[in-house]
């Protein structure tokens, strides 16, 4: 995380929707402070990323950018992204100009948010963890292809391992049905799963 010296205060900090683990788990006393690192699998050769973003549109001075980087830390991808006029849950899809992921390779991804454009000098809030493309075992994939109901589908990649599938799948099924209170609980335990409940309840920005 970098410096927040310029940057407006928010109640829920930027956040990636994505499992999260502390480094050193061998410790035996918590430690609130211990880095912590993100990572998930995909099956999509461009897969799409969800962040929960407390920074908007009008605040003077603001801008945001997404990259993403090979093993080798080249860039695969640099975006500006729009910051969104409240805050919420939003997503920053890969594009088609984009080269799919490989198959087992990890990628390493940044979401940065600059709050100060005239100190360039200046650390941005981020956050930042590790993906990584995978291909779905046999018995996963005939499962998914018997597979009717998307919910169904949903808790099939879960149970799998796969994280960022699931995810947009039923973000993008929340976005489509906002009152289906089924999905709404479905939202919730998901983010529940990985320790994210207190973002259940955010705004999911189209």
């Amino acid at each position: 995380m970098g410096s927040r010296e310029n940057c407006p205060k928010v109640e829920t900090p930027l956040t990636a929707l994505i499992p999260f683990r502390e480094r050193g788990l061998a410790t035996k006393q918590k430690d609130n402070s211990a880095p912590k690192d993100v990572w998930g699998l995909t099956t999509a050769e461009r897969p799409t990323f969800w962040f929960y973003v407390p920074y908007t549109k009008d605040v003077a001075n603001l801008s945001a950018e997404f990259v993403l980087q090979d093993g080798e830390e080249n860039d695969v991808y640099r975006q500006a992204i729009a910051l969104p006029p409240k805050p919420g849950v939003m997503s920053v899809p890969l594009p088609s100009t984009v080269a799919p992921l490989q198959v087992s390779k990890t990628y390493r991804w940044y979401f940065k948010v600059h709050c100060n454009q005239q100190q360039t000098a200046s650390y941005p809030v981020q956050v930042e963890g590790d993906i990584q493309r995978v291909s779905l075992q046999s018995n996963v994939a005939k499962q998914l292809a018997a597979a009717t109901d998307p919910r169904e589908k949903i808790a099939i990649y879960a149970a799998s391992g796969i994280w960022y599938d699931p995810l947009n799948m039923l973000a993008q099924l929340r976005l489509a049905n906002p009152n289906d209170v089924s999905l709404a609980t479905d939202w919730q335990s998901l983010l529940q799963s990985i320790k994210l409940q207190q973002l259940a309840t955010a705004t999911l920005l189209n």
